[in-house]
């Protein structure tokens, strides 16, 4: 039984009769046609898919979440919340002590050095 050519093989059948000019005038008849036709829908104008309205709607949603947060912290300061202000002041209370720690430690060394 007759095994069908794989693509691959087919491929290169078709460029070597090309090269060689030996395919029967109705296949190259065929692959003109072909080429003629995929030539021609490139040439027509794609129409825009809804993609194109994907950044429009982007833009709209931030300047309306912009809108949304000026209109909420009109006439007020940043915002701070509480715990924030409590973690600065821990932070600084922290280097008072470990400065203390080591001032310690100085004088403990030269005393008893």
């Amino acid at each position: 039984m007759n095994e069908r050519p794989s693509d691959e093989e087919l491929v290169a059948l078709t460029l070597e009769g090309l090269e060689q000019n030996t395919l029967p005038a109705d296949i190259v008849g065929r692959l003109a046609a072909v080429r003629r036709l995929a030539v021609a829908r490139l040439d027509r104008p794609v129409p825009a898919p809804l993609n194109s309205w994907i950044p429009a709607g982007a833009m709209a949603a931030t300047l309306l979440a912009i809108g949304l947060l000026v209109l909420e912290f009109a006439g007020q300061g940043p915002p701070l919340l509480v715990e924030e202000v409590q973690a600065v002041q821990h932070l600084e209370l922290l280097e008072d002590i470990e400065l203390f720690a080591w001032m310690v430690e100085q004088d403990a060394s030269r005393g008893a050095g």
